[in-house]
């Protein structure tokens, strides 16, 4: 049976269209018109939705733009676009947000449940605001269940977002490109951010730019816009920004050839010698990023005994993740309380930072419990993927091969950053887990009442 990746949705969409460029009959009654009309207003409804979420999606990266108040402007256009896509899908119900909507729902609800034993209160209520505003986001996706195409869209919007932002601070930055200068710095400082948000924003669009490279049929403007998201990433000088669009890749194509293994020793043999080439540019023509990345090699070679560039970046990182780690040995069920790290490694005279690991982080802060909620329902949602890449035609299996190729990478980043609580990285897996759940992602007419087992075979 051919499944194909039009969904139902779309053909009763596209078949109440048709009607309604029909004459009426004259022995069309009332109830067809009702039926009819309520179609219509539904696929309106979720047209408007898809264009709330894209919209919602653009100002993730562009709200950097508006300077100080930036991020209360997220947040205001986050609820006002979510709160309208939640009215507009409701009545339909079409989807229930996946696994991984309801694991993060429930490490919310715990997050909340934790201001009983919290060290401080507005600490803890800040970062209650965070999610609840993710929760938020998260069912204005889960209603709107969007398609394959429609989530195309919408990341298409988070893209060209951070396209705008990135010619905007190459146009701040430009005449101070050298040195240690970075790429950003001036634009998100102003905004009351940091570089690092500036390059998360940079790496997600970098892998699914280089995914739609791949497996779209527009590979030219693809390619132009990954190459130019890949070079502002090197002029940030942050050093993720040059691995993990190699370690996507990488994963991506091994997800897809994994049944090749010669193709995969070629992918192997060529991301190496690419490793190199850029290696030997960026040492030789950018300062900051070369000294860098030789900093990230040195600290793969020698361990603990490397010291980063202008201090002491390693050592700090490696003790506030002791700190984390002994932090939950003292509360290893249920831990210090939502966002109450900080607090912690303060108290134990550390600095007043997040634990650059979103691992330790949430162990800390949630305990063994918050931590099985949050990547048990990422577990879920990649073994779901992982089975449906064998079903569907080939543009299906690469959405999906893209999605746990994505999943992965941003498990590797975690060892180096906090990002469980950012709308910008939630976006993603909000979309996968509403997708995979969808009875409009299998395109199901012939199968709608067969279980998983059924379906695959």
């Amino acid at each position: 049976m051919d499944y194909g990746v039009m969904s139902i949705v779309n053909k009763s969409e596209h078949n109440a269209l048709q009607d309604a460029k029909q004459p009426a009959s004259p022995h069309f009654g009332t109830k067809e018109r009702g039926r009819l009309e309520l179609t219509l207003v539904d696929v309106a409804n979720t047209r408007v939705s898809v264009l709330l979420l894209a919209a919602l999606a653009f100002s993730l990266p562009s709200v950097m733009l508006t300077g100080a108040g930036a991020s209360r402007v997220r947040d205001v256009v986050l609820v006002v676009c979510s709160l309208l896509a939640i009215f507009l899908s409701v009545r339909e119900r079409k989807g229930w947000g996946g696994s991984f909507f309801i694991g993060f729902g429930l490490f919310a609800m715990l997050s909340l449940l934790s201001l009983a034993w919290v060290m401080k209160f507005g600490i803890a209520l800040g970062r209650l605001i965070d999610l609840a505003l993710a929760v938020l986001m998260g069912l204005a996706i889960a209603l709107c269940s969007p398609t394959q195409r429609e989530i195309k869209c919408i990341l298409n919007a988070f893209v060209f977002g951070t396209i705008i932002v990135s010619v905007a601070c190459i146009r701040i930055d430009w005449a101070t490109l050298s040195g240690w200068a970075r790429l950003g710095r001036t634009l998100f400082d102003s905004a009351g951010s940091n570089i690092i948000e500036y390059s998360c924003l940079l790496i997600y669009a970098q892998m699914y730019a280089a995914y739609r490279f791949i497996s779209s049929k527009s590979r030219i403007l693809w390619c132009f816009a990954f190459l130019f998201l890949f070079i502002c990433g090197l002029l940030t000088g942050v050093r993720k920004t040059l691995v993990m669009p190699i370690v996507f890749i990488y994963v991506y194509l091994l997800i897809i050839n994994r049944k090749n293994v010669i193709k995969i020793l070629g992918v192997t043999l060529l991301a190496g010698v690419a490793c190199a080439v850029i290696i030997f540019i960026v040492t030789n023509y950018f300062t900051s990023m070369g000294s860098r990345l030789l900093d990230m090699l040195n600290d793969i070679i020698n361990g603990a005994d490397a010291v980063s560039s202008g201090g002491s970046s390693f050592e700090e990182r490696k003790w506030l993740r002791q700190v984390a780690w002994q932090a939950f040995r003292e509360n290893p069920v249920l831990g210090l309380g939502v966002g109450q790290f900080r607090s912690y490694s303060v108290a134990h005279g550390g600095p007043d930072v997040y634990a650059h690991n979103n691992f330790l982080e949430l162990l800390a802060n949630s305990g063994i419990v918050g931590f099985g909620l949050y990547y048990g329902a990422i577990a879920l949602m990649i073994r779901d993927y992982w089975r449906d890449l064998a079903v569907g035609d080939e543009e299906h299996s690469c959405f999906c091969a893209f999605c746990v190729a994505f999943v992965v990478s941003i498990l590797v980043m975690e060892y180096g950053q906090v990002d469980y609580y950012q709308p910008h990285f939630l976006l993603f897996p909000f979309l996968m887990s509403a997708f995979v759940q969808s009875p409009k992602s299998w395109g199901r007419a012939g199968y709608f009442g067969l279980g998983r087992k059924e379906r695959l075979q």
